[in-house]
């Protein structure tokens, strides 16, 4: 079943950093061992948690770090989720990805934010503007910033399939003890499952 984490990291059950990593099965899952049992975390799941948590820190405080582009990007979208997204320019503005309209299907992007260097900005922005032509203008605007934020910080984590080295699991690790991981990612994924010793015993019957 899904380990309960809390509200708050001092309230987790365990410390993650404590684990010991043991290793990565299916392209996705670390595999750690505890004191007293085993624990499978879903690093795209436990990534994006950290990456969502500190970005809503930052845009709280309003200092969420973002690049401007040497050159605009256009991203191509239809006429409706252009006109979610001109609704909603301050909300994108704040989390960093400022724009503008440019034309009935076009969105001129002019600043990304940082942790998305490298990533394709479009399939970001293409995907924000489906989800808020989708949710309308009476979505409450709390969630309008989670859902903006989630999408970003989706994008940015570890893919299926990515090897993660020592070094990089234990830097996950260590970030998410310093984080309200809870129990789920920000889609609503488990972050962690946790079985316990008597559990993977009763398995194998001994």
């Amino acid at each position: 079943m899904p380990a309960t984490f809390g509200t708050t990291v001092a309230r987790a059950p365990f410390a993650f950093s404590r684990l010991r990593p043991v290793g990565q099965v299916l392209g996705l899952y670390l595999v750690l061992e505890g004191d007293s049992g085993v624990v499978l975390i879903d690093q795209h799941a436990a990534h994006e948690r950290v990456r969502f948590e500190r970005l809503r820190t930052a845009h709280a405080r309003g200092d969420l770090e973002r690049d401007s582009l040497l050159v605009p990007q256009t991203v191509t979208v239809s006429r409706l989720e252009l006109a979610a997204l001109v609704e909603h320019e301050r909300l994108l503005t704040a989390v960093g990805l400022e724009g503008e309209a440019f034309g009935d299907d076009t969105f001129l992007l002019r600043t990304v934010p940082r942790l998305l260097r490298g990533q394709d900005v479009g399939e970001v922005v293409r995907a924000l503007a489906g989800d808020l032509a989708r949710d309308g203008a009476t979505g409450a605007a709390r969630r309008a910033v989670d859902d903006v934020l989630a999408t970003v910080a989706c994008h940015s984590a570890v893919r299926v399939g990515q090897r993660l080295g020592s070094e990089q699991v234990r830097a996950l690790l260590e970030a998410m003890d310093t984080v309200d991981v809870n129990a789920h990612c920000p889609h609503g994924r488990p972050v962690a499952v946790a079985l316990s010793r008597a559990r993977v015993e009763a398995l194998f019957a001994r």
